[in-house]
């Protein structure tokens, strides 16, 4: 089609056959630029073969680690906040989730959630956020990506917040004649 290629060794597969990873460009230039960079990615130990794993094959690996490690609510809250994320990134290879996906999602959320009608509370905004730090670490120590775009992602200072008091003596007082 007039595109200029060329094919990178990257390693042998299960299989004992050799694997290849083609790039293209419009000019020669382009594609020794892009095979550089494949090469250069592969001296650091990033899984080239993995380029095409999406954010929700990512999610769903994550989301299997911890069913064992953290109790039934932590892994609820870990739920909601991956199928928040899974809406929008689903289908994206996680090597090409930038930090403005994520801020996208969190700044919407904060607008209006479309599950309660309301801007969502400081709190569920801040969980989604750990949960997609969480999930590209999870990548990054897999060899997945270089970086987390997950970590320069900042919460609306306008989200809204729910306070809690502490009972006053009336109300302590009301509660212990309550008959239970």
């Amino acid at each position: 089609d007039g595109r200029y290629s060329r094919q990178i060794y990257i390693g042998l597969g299960d299989d004992g056959r050799r694997r290849y990873k083609t790039v293209y460009g419009a000019t020669q230039k382009e594609v020794d630029e892009k095979a550089l960079e494949v090469k250069i990615q592969m001296r650091k130990g990033i899984d080239i073969s993995a380029d095409h794993d999406t954010f929700e094959e990512w999610a769903k690996r994550w989301l299997k680690l911890k069913k064992g490690e953290v109790g039934e609510k932590q892994y609820r809250c870990y739920q909601t906040s991956t199928s928040y994320l899974l809406e929008r990134l689903q289908f994206l290879p996680i090597s090409k989730v930038r930090a403005c996906d994520i801020q996208e999602i969190i700044i919407d959320l904060a607008e209006n959630n479309p599950h309660t009608r309301k801007p969502s509370s400081k709190k569920v905004l801040m969980d989604l956020r750990m949960t997609a730090n969480q999930i590209f670490r999870f990548a990054i120590s897999n060899r997945v990506m270089e970086y987390n775009p997950a970590s320069t992602v900042f919460i609306p200072s306008d989200a809204p917040t729910k306070k809690r008091r502490a009972l006053t003596d009336t109300e302590i007082q009301w509660i212990m004649e309550t008959p239970h």
